[in-house]
């Protein structure tokens, strides 16, 4: 006696079971998700205070203006911590405030830091920082220059050392270019970091090339500009110029 399969109903099943399963990945994705956005928002609270509960001469504030070529977007941010760099992050209580070019920046409770976006490369403008004091600090904050990979590049050599000539100005004091560099291979991301007044390249050193997995790869490019602020109180501050290059596509070591 001959058994007879239906064809159609084993691919049915089938397209079932592979679609249970995806399903299943996708909850567990969406769990994670939640789990990693409520861990952010826990970590942030827990670690941020208002700014009522500590000195207002002892706030620190850095003032960032940060291009993003790739979304053509200027984000104008500012984070206050108490005492230092390192110290516990603030939220202003009203009636402190922070603007840029008159403009009210809102906080983002999730990163913890105040923020306005603008349309466009806006390379300069004015931070204005109120406090509870009503003491006022006005620092100007410029993104000097940007940068660019250049269109000629078209694949990595993972045998020797590369040197990069970017498109841009040479490197001012109290600048720096950081480069990143990912290929095929889990965890290969590689970071490339030049800071020499002056320079017009950055060298990709054989170590980080050859631990790069070959085929189709991408970098990104970042120039950073820190100063200390004009206006700060007696913690300091800093002022910072971010220009984030196009994101660029490469061959590695083909």
């Amino acid at each position: 006696m001959v058994k007879y399969v239906n064809q159609g109903t084993k691919e049915v099943n089938s397209f079932l079971l592979n679609d249970n399963k995806n399903i299943k990945n996708m909850k567990k994705l969406l769990v994670i998700f939640i789990l990693v956005s409520v861990s952010i928002l826990f970590f942030s609270d827990c670690n941020r205070e208002t700014s009522d509960n500590v000195n207002q001469d002892k706030i620190w504030m850095e003032c960032t203006l940060h291009y993003d070529a790739n979304q053509d977007i200027t984000y104008a941010r500012a984070v206050f911590r108490f005492s230092n760099a390192t110290g516990t992050l603030l939220e202003l209580k009203e009636p402190a405030e922070v603007r840029f070019d008159g403009e009210l920046l809102s906080f983002k409770p999730a990163l913890a830091y105040y923020e306005k976006q603008l349309t466009g490369y806006v390379d300069s403008g004015l931070f204005q920082y109120v406090d509870l004091d009503n003491d006022t600090f006005i620092n100007t904050v410029n993104i000097i220059s940007s940068i660019a990979f250049p269109a000629d590049l078209d694949t990595l050599p993972v045998t020797a050392a590369y040197e990069m000539f970017w498109i841009g100005e040479p490197l001012s004091a109290n600048e720096a270019v950081t480069v990143f560099i990912k290929g095929t291979k889990q965890n290969d991301l590689q970071t490339i970091i030049t800071n020499a007044q002056y320079a017009e390249s950055i060298i990709f050193p054989l170590n980080k090339l050859e631990k790069l997995g070959t085929g189709a790869g991408s970098m990104t490019m970042h120039r950073e500009y820190r100063l200390e602020l004009v206006e700060k109180t007696s913690a300091g501050g800093q002022a910072v110029g971010h220009y984030k290059a196009k994101d660029f596509s490469v061959i590695i070591g083909q």
